[in-house]
């Protein structure tokens, strides 16, 4: 075991040496993550986006540039499925449409192809999420809020930033949205960090703690007992439990 973490800490080693000598470095998280987040609000000009889109500093999978560029783009592909679930795409939906474009992925011979079909992934889910907006039963005040929630998720919302954004008084949109959504603002704000939080502890590296100070709790002990009240388990064991060794093979360790 300890021969195999050796091993393991002298090629980490040897490849960030070799990254930083090269001039390669990987997409900064909070980039990457504003990049899915478009995609999931359906966002009109989420190609301008460049996030996890850009060619230009993906991480070497393979030695071959077309195999490296494929397997980026099907990570990309299984990555904004589900951002677009948690955005309220149904289920099958998301995941036939991610299984189709990966197999269309799988077939492709040129870089040319591939980059092609990239922007028609970007564009085919970020329509479905806009049109999934626009025909959601809410009004125009409630819309606009769950808008402003999912746009700034990684801070502190409250609830005159709310009003002030949607343009109505306070108390209106609050009784509003809780008839609208059957929850309250803050309880409604409070159930998407956790399915953001969710989607970091399965697809990212990140600690739990770091997950929690980027969605804005105020300390490590109130993103426990939130998450805990959500899902019935702490992050680490839903880390343990519904780890995916598919887009990252090894969890982090992390207490209980």
């Amino acid at each position: 075991m300890e021969q195999e973490f050796d091993e393991s800490r002298r090629k980490l080693s040897g490849a960030l040496y070799d990254q930083r000598e090269a001039g390669m470095y990987h997409q900064a998280y909070q980039k990457e993550l504003a990049f899915y987040e478009a995609v999931q609000r359906g966002d009109p000009g989420v190609l301008g986006f460049s996030g996890a889109a850009d060619d230009g500093q993906l991480g070497r999978l393979s030695s071959s540039p077309l195999r490296n560029q494929k397997y980026h783009l099907i990570i990309m592909t299984a990555m904004i499925s589900r951002f677009c679930l948690r955005g309220g795409m149904p289920l099958e939906t998301a995941f036939t449409l991610s299984d189709l474009y990966i197999r269309r992925i799988d077939l492709l011979g040129d870089e040319e192809s591939l980059a092609a079909v990239r922007d028609e992934i970007v564009r085919d889910f970020s329509r479905r999420m806009r049109e999934l907006r626009e025909t959601h039963l809410y009004s125009k005040y409630t819309s606009r809020a769950v808008a402003f929630m999912h746009a700034h998720l990684h801070g502190r919302i409250t609830l005159q930033q709310l009003a002030g954004y949607c343009g109505c008084n306070k108390t209106y949109l609050c009784a509003l949205f809780k008839r609208e959504t059957g929850l309250t603002a803050a309880k409604y704000i409070e159930r998407l960090k956790v399915e953001a939080a969710e989607e970091m502890l399965l697809y990212s590296g990140r600690s739990s703690m770091d997950i929690g100070g980027t969605l804005g709790f105020s300390s490590h002990s109130h993103f426990i007992s939130v998450f805990r009240k959500h899902t019935g388990m702490t992050p680490a064991k839903y880390r343990r439990t519904h780890w995916s060794t598919v887009l990252v093979p090894t969890a982090p360790e992390e207490g209980a």
